[in-house]
This record gives C-alpha cells, sequence and structure tokens, in this order.
C-alpha cells in the first residue's frame, strides 16, 4: 500500500481555492454587469444596425 503524503496536497490546496474563489468572482461580476449593471447592447431583430 502506498502512502500519500497529505504536504503537496495541502500545499496545492490554497492555490487552487484561490484560483476558484477568483474565477467566482470572475463569473459573479461579469453578471452583475450584464443584468444590475449598465445594460449591454445586443442587436435583436430588426432593430440591429
Amino acid at each position: 500500500m502506498v502512502r500519500v503524503h497529505p504536504a503537496p496536497l495541502q500545499a496545492r490546496l490554497p492555490a487552487f481555492s484561490t484560483r476558484l474563489l477568483l474565477r467566482g468572482v470572475f463569473v459573479l461580476e461579469l453578471a452583475t454587469a450584464s443584468w444590475g449593471g449598465p445594460p449591454v447592447q445586443v442587436p435583436i431583430g430588426p432593430s440591429a444596425p
């Protein structure tokens, strides 16, 4: 049986969680900008330039 040392996983976990958190914040800001912030210009139907 191979024993896996938990140190590398513990060292890699903070970076992974930080990246995941930053991605979540980015998606959240993107959704806020498209829904709650200034309206995003989306050409729809015949009114498109």
